[in-house]
């Protein structure tokens, strides 16, 4: 069972997500997500590091007009291990509406990349 201070810390979390949500409910689905599956910052931090990863990649490949792209298979692993490590349910499924969910964050336009492989 959660203690309190970890309650508290997941609830101030929230309160910074949740004023994002606020400003643009579309852009940040992705956020509304994370609250309704009670993920702490810390797992958050590991799915927005991978996600932050595999659009570094869609970057430098729109820059130089070529290089290595991440493979939406090596991106859904990657992110179905951090699902899997914390007990989502239907981790396969959510680890797509994840993907989709990045695409319409602020600075991951290019993710659509990925949405289009799913």
């Amino acid at each position: 069972m959660e203690d309190l201070q970890n309650k508290v810390d997941r609830l101030e979390f929230y309160i910074g997500l949740l004023r994002n949500i606020a400003q643009s409910p579309d852009e940040f689905a992705l956020l509304d997500w994370v609250i309704a599956n009670h993920l702490d910052e810390h797992t958050y931090e590991q799915l927005m590091s991978i996600l932050k990863e595999a659009n570094q990649y869609l970057i430098s490949r729109k820059e130089t007009g070529d290089g290595e792209v991440m493979s939406v298979h090596d991106l859904s692993v990657q992110l179905l291990e951090v699902l899997e490590r914390n007990n989502i349910p239907h981790p396969e499924r959510q680890t797509k509406h994840v993907i989709r969910s990045a695409a319409r964050l602020p600075g991951f336009l290019l993710f659509d990349y990925y949405v289009e492989q799913l």
